[in-house]
């Protein structure tokens, strides 16, 4: 376990483990055209489209596109139906998907008012798809803004939000695991 532990922590990678592997399906083909329609759309609904597709790969999620709210709407909604998974039964019944501009980070009070939102619906999981993550996210330097806003939701409200930057979208591409990917960002924001 520790020479695992090691390798995986020196080559960044994640090792999915059987359960993750036997949940998550996904068409890497169709994958990455949805992934070239993205960087060729500037309205956003491509991202969107990815976010559909590659959720309802996972066992157990049900993606609903464009859910709206009285005074709101989220780009996703995943009906979480998985039962048996330490981690995806943890995330709860709903998971809101937010589709921000791909060229842009998210800001502090985008973050805030993203959270707010999971709140009113009673949701204990987000997950923002952005190019640059969660502004202020930088672990070796002082501005750690927006990391701080992430933990402090989980540790007061159990909120967990996970960005999902281009770079992890690349790794998926590349053939990693989405519920590696999300279990990792998880322990991330869980144990800091």
């Amino acid at each position: 376990m520790k020479w695992i532990i090691r390798n995986e922590r020196e080559a960044e990678i994640l090792v999915a483990r059987s359960k993750e592997e036997s949940l998550y399906k996904v068409n890497l083909n169709y994958l990455r055209k949805l992934h070239t329609r993205v960087k060729e759309d500037s309205s956003g609904k491509a991202l969107e489209l990815l976010a559909t597709y590659l959720f309802s790969c996972v066992d157990g999620f049900e993606p609903v596109f464009r859910k709206k709210t009285q005074a709101f709407h989220f780009d996703v909604v995943i009906r979480n139906l998985t039962r048996d998974h330490p981690l995806l039964k943890g995330l709860g019944d709903y998971i809101g998907v937010e589709c921000k501009d791909i060229d842009k980070s998210l800001s502090g009070e985008e973050l805030n008012h993203f959270i707010q939102r999971l709140r009113l619906c009673n949701m204990k999981c987000g997950i923002v798809f952005t190019n640059r993550g969660i502004s202020g996210i930088k672990y070796k330097k002082t501005k750690q803004y927006g990391k701080l806003i992430q933990v402090k939701a989980f540790n007061r409200d159990g909120i967990a939000v996970f960005d999902m930057t281009q770079s992890d979208l690349k790794r998926i591409l590349d053939g990693e695991n989405l519920l590696s990917l999300l279990l990792s960002k998880y322990e991330d924001i869980r144990f800091t």
